[in-house]
């Protein structure tokens, strides 16, 4: 599994757009390039937010599965929310 970071643009108050980068680094590296080139004023109305996500594959995804039902791991972010939600369905 990889992870990306994700950076949320927004302009006074309204989402602009959300842009995935590689790693944390370089999505810091892209705000603090942008925020040199606004004016103080412009700086005011520009906000930016970011999380790390992970990325998932078919294989991860299935490699996580297989080892949780193994027992080797515990699940974990996305996985086990999605195991509660098969699990809350196969109850219902």
């Amino acid at each position: 599994m990889n992870e990306v970071a994700l950076i949320t643009v927004t302009y006074k108050g309204k989402e602009l757009t959300k842009l995935a980068f590689i790693d944390k680094n370089t999505g810091e590296a892209f705000v603090e390039t942008i925020m040199s080139f606004l004016t103080e004023e412009a700086k005011k109305n520009f906000s930016f937010t970011g999380e790390t996500l992970t990325v998932y594959t078919p294989k991860s995804i299935l490699g996580e599965c297989a080892g949780f039902a193994a027992g080797e791991i515990k699940p974990a972010n996305t996985i086990l929310n999605m195991i509660n939600i098969i699990d809350a369905a196969e109850q219902n």
